[in-house]
């Protein structure tokens, strides 16, 4: 890969990233106060149940580390996409 193409990659990859991790938060959140009724809990409220917000950590955990993945995926179909 030329350093243009690594630099044009890198950026694709950032943005895609950038947007699945913004649409990721918001239906964890979405799903969240669905299930519960509830907002997520704040990391810093002492008023938060330790198994709350263990669950909330556990459950964004997954779903970033998902659209994580998924975003490299789609990044990289584009990228051969366009090369092709």
């Amino acid at each position: 890969m030329a350093v243009p193409e690594k630099l044009t990659w890198r950026l694709y990859v950032a943005a895609v990233g950038g947007v699945t991790t913004i649409i990721t938060q918001r239906l964890l959140t979405l799903g969240w106060k669905a299930v519960t009724g509830e907002a997520p809990p704040e990391p810093g409220d002492s008023k938060a149940s330790w198994a709350g917000a263990l669950t909330w950590a556990v459950a964004s955990g997954i779903g970033l580390g998902m659209s994580r993945l998924f975003a490299r995926q789609l990044a990289e179909k584009a990228l051969h996409h366009f090369r092709d």
